[in-house]
């Protein structure tokens, strides 16, 4: 990639470049400088492939990007500078050594998508009574840590539809910040994943959710109370995803009347023993996947009776594989679609 970038003379024209290569090596700051002087008008740039060296602090010189993805095995540090970007709409940025970095989002009016993975902060927007810190234009927003969960930033995000939660869950159940979703009247996807060096929690009673959520997905959280009595009376829930010991518990309740719109169910890598769904609950359910449960002892005998379930993925297990036969067998391979992944 270097080789192209200095063999190639300025080009005021050149709007787009994708970066990738098996051979590629991560973009160094010389490849970065020699970007800024033969590419100045790029409108995206993905080296989410080969990778970068660095994010360096004069990245701002790309001004007119509007799509930006970066991966990074060694950066230190996510600069400043990035906030300067005006015109960009997307920000995709995975580097495990940025640790909690902070990004003035209130600066980047543009910007749409922002995924970055791990816990990012952002700033107490700076006057909540100025209409022109309102990101009006913000969908997605992963991961913040829950320190910046606060009313301040969450009522500058009017439009946000997905939202994704990293960190210290269980230190700010008292704090009551995630009281605040509830100002998330937009909020379709939510997701809240537990730092794994940080307390476990003890149930969900803290949350106060989003009232148009449809899809959860639960990660890491080893909740010690059963989530479905709460989950349950979530009203527009579509899809519920619980991954890596996400509950800790052995026995998963659902309640009779609960989930009235649940169409989709994921279990992922959990201990529980026992699955049981009382009459008029999850009435909608259409797919279920159950991976990497090997202690579960069987399936809801309720699944048989549910009409719209015509969906089941599982990864081998004896005893369920025979109970999914059955299911198959009455409904029909026409009506009913069951795969069965190998572990």
């Amino acid at each position: 990639m270097l080789n192209y970038i200095s063999s190639n003379p300025a080009s005021s024209t050149l709007r787009s470049m994708l970066c990738f290569g098996p051979d590629e090596r991560p973009l160094s700051l010389e490849a970065w400088k020699l970007l800024y002087k033969h590419f100045p008008s790029l409108r995206v740039f993905d080296a989410w492939i080969v990778g970068v060296e660095v994010i360096p602090n004069d990245i701002h010189k790309l001004i007119h990007l509007r799509y930006l993805t970066l991966k990074s095995p060694t950066a230190q540090t996510l600069p400043a500078s990035i906030s300067n970007l005006w015109n960009l709409q997307t920000l995709v940025v995975a580097a495990p050594h940025i640790d909690r970095p902070q990004l003035n989002i209130w600066k980047m009016k543009e910007l749409r998508h922002l995924r970055f993975h791990g816990q990012l902060l952002l700033p107490e927007p700076p006057n909540e009574n100025d209409s022109n810190n309102v990101s009006i234009n913000l969908q997605t927003l992963y991961c913040i840590s829950p320190d910046s969960c606060t009313e301040r930033v969450f009522s500058m995000l009017p439009n946000l539809l997905k939202l994704g939660i990293h960190g210290n869950l269980e230190e700010h159940r008292l704090s009551k910040k995630f009281q605040n979703l509830s100002i998330l009247n937009c909020l379709q996807t939510l997701k809240l994943e537990r730092d794994r060096s940080r307390r476990k929690l003890d149930s969900l009673g803290f949350v106060v959710f989003p009232p148009n959520l449809s899809k959860l997905t639960l990660v890491e959280t080893q909740l010690l109370a059963d989530p479905m009595d709460i989950l349950g009376q979530l009203p527009n829930l579509q899809v519920l995803i619980l991954k890596n010991a996400a509950y800790n518990g052995r026995n998963l309740n659902c309640r009779s009347n609960g989930f009235p719109k649940l169409e989709v169910l994921k279990l992922i890598n959990l201990a529980i023993r026992s699955w049981n769904i009382s009459q008029g609950s999850m009435a909608r359910l259409r797919s279920v996947v159950i991976n990497r449960c090997g202690l579960l002892e069987g399936l809801p005998s309720a699944l048989q009776n549910l009409p719209d379930f015509r969906e089941l993925e599982l990864s081998y297990h004896v005893q369920l594989v025979h109970e999914a036969r059955e299911i198959e067998k009455s409904r029909g391979k026409e009506h009913f679609k069951l795969v069965i992944c190998q572990s």
